[in-house]
């Protein structure tokens, strides 16, 4: 387990959970997600990836744009609205807990709890619902994963 990250698989998909703050450049985010990719053994069931990465999807800046286009390129794609703020606080909102998933893991609900009720203060939880579909892969194309997965390509350029 990464310092920032936890990964738990089940029997029919392998979730990751991740704090990233608002200091942690996006290098810093790739490296850690790389890693927590590396520790799911079993490649061919969905994936699901969660968590405050403190990269604005309402506003989006080279932070975002670099953090998608790894997750992307990892097949990972992003479930919740990207407008719809999950941070409120006296000074403004933001979008910075998102939701994240393989096209195995179809997200079938995704929604913020709003209100005054919310347990985690300025974070409006978001509430998903999946439809989870077990996809067997070719032992070519888990090598080819498990080979691109070996570490992080974001251009240095940015950060």
């Amino acid at each position: 387990m990464g310092d920032n990250h936890i990964v738990v698989e089940t029997t029919s998909a392998n979730i990751i959970c991740g704090y990233f703050n608002p200091d942690h450049s996006v290098a810093d985010i790739v490296t850690d997600i790389s890693q927590a990719l590396q520790q799911v053994s079993d490649v061919s069931k969905p994936l699901i990836l969660g968590g405050d990465f403190n990269a604005r999807t309402d506003r989006p800046t080279d932070k975002t744009d670099d953090l998608l286009g790894f997750l992307q390129s990892e097949d990972l794609w992003l479930q919740n609205d990207p407008i719809i703020p999950t941070y409120l606080c006296h000074n403004g909102q933001s979008t910075i807990d998102l939701m994240f998933s393989t096209p195995s893991a179809r997200c079938v609900a995704c929604n913020v709890k709003t209100g005054t009720s919310s347990p985690l203060r300025k974070h409006h939880p978001v509430i998903t619902t999946w439809r989870l579909r077990h996809v067997q892969r070719k032992q070519e194309d888990i090598r080819k994963l498990a080979t691109h997965r070996q570490g992080p390509s974001v251009s240095q350029s940015r950060m």
